[in-house]
């Protein structure tokens, strides 16, 4: 059976052509054994119409890193006390959404023991030692010496730090003390080997871009708009959507240097401008009309909402909004004046309005 989004995409193209002709006159559409209201039906086109640059256009949209396991967190979250004992290499700032704030980072001291490094772009685990002909050292599948039969984790391991084949020894052992809970973990009915992972990985440590800074972060779920820019480079949990800047950013900057006549645009700026949007009250009404919830009716935002949300191509028209806006000045702006309206977005509204009457 069909379902609603099918439906959606099966009629979207003739619905808009009735509108715009002015021959659709009905508030409602049977698009199942529901009626659906107009808004509902076209939940997946823009959410603005105007001339401009979706967020994904602009972004790599990319969800935070995730260990999973049931109380997992305080194995992988420490505080700096507890970071301060361990290597630093294997040590990353994080954020969870609960660190999040409008405009800002509330950074509570986290960290995340993260047995990663960074190579060609990805992750590869921190403990494989070419002495083992690249295996990986905390590997206890495996017997390296005679010494090792019969002898517990711990003994064990310390016996391949004494041999020198366990790079960050200190952060080896804090995570053996856990090896029962860790190496128990399941993720959608698969154990840690089915997914060819070892037992103190990850479920998803994604790619190292998201260490990236400046970028912007923003909750997963949320019921208002609630995004910041990391200037400092935190690794996100899963609850935090990072968003990676494409090259094309480039061109709001150039567009905003040519709108307020000044090359004195900052990498900042550019963010302060995009930022303005996305805690507006423009996305307060997408997230509003997201059908798609979880707990507590919360709105998840991935990567195809985003797709919907238009940052719009300054002009200098709203030359002096827009230097407003880049003092953050907002609360004197009205920035859904700065949106080009296009023809088939007013006749949207015209039938909208009329609808309803």
């Amino acid at each position: 059976m069909s379902s609603l989004v099918d439906k959606r995409r099966e009629i979207r193209q003739v619905v808009l052509e009735a509108i715009t002709q002015g021959r659709a006159r009905l508030q409602t559409i049977q698009a199942t054994s529901k009626k659906i209201t107009v808004d509902e039906l076209f939940e997946e086109t823009p959410a603005t119409l105007a001339e401009g640059w979706a967020v994904t256009e602009l972004f790599h949209v990319k969800q935070g890193v995730t260990w999973g396991g049931k109380e997992c967190e305080t194995i992988f979250v420490v505080d700096s006390a507890k970071a301060s004992g361990l290597e630093a290499e294997l040590i990353r700032k994080t954020i969870g959404g609960r660190d999040i704030e409008p405009w800002v980072i509330k950074w509570e001291g986290d960290h995340l023991v993260f047995p990663y490094i960074a190579s060609g772009g990805k992750w590869i685990k921190a403990f494989l030692h070419p002495s083992l002909g690249g295996s990986d050292a905390l590997d206890f599948s495996f017997v390296i010496d005679q010494f090792e039969r019969g002898k517990d984790f711990a003994k064990r391991l310390d016996f391949r730090i004494a041999k020198g084949i366990v790079n960050h020894p200190r952060i080896a052992s804090y995570l053996v003390h856990y090896y029962e809970k860790l190496s128990k973990r399941e993720f959608e009915g698969k154990t840690l080997s089915d997914y060819n992972k070892s037992w103190y990985e990850y479920h998803r440590s994604r790619e190292p871009d998201l260490l990236f800074a400046p970028k912007i972060v923003g909750k997963r779920m949320m019921k208002t708009p609630t995004y910041a820019l990391d200037n400092v480079g935190y690794l996100p949990r899963d609850s935090v959507m990072a968003f990676i800047p494409k090259n094309k950013i480039s061109e709001v900057k150039e567009k905003l240097k040519e709108v307020i006549k000044s090359q004195l645009v900052s990498d900042e700026d550019v963010f302060k401008f995009i930022l303005a949007f996305l805690n507006s009250d423009l996305f307060a009404e997408l997230l509003a009309k997201r059908r798609a919830k979880k707990r507590g009716g919360y709105p998840i935002v991935d990567e195809s909402m985003l797709a919907r949300f238009i940052i719009p191509k300054p002009t200098s028209k709203h030359a002096e909004e827009i230097e407003k806006i880049l003092r953050g000045d907002f609360s004197s702006v009205n920035l859904r004046d700065l949106y080009a309206t296009s023809e088939t977005e007013r006749r949207l509204t015209e039938y909208s309005t009329t609808s309803q009457e």
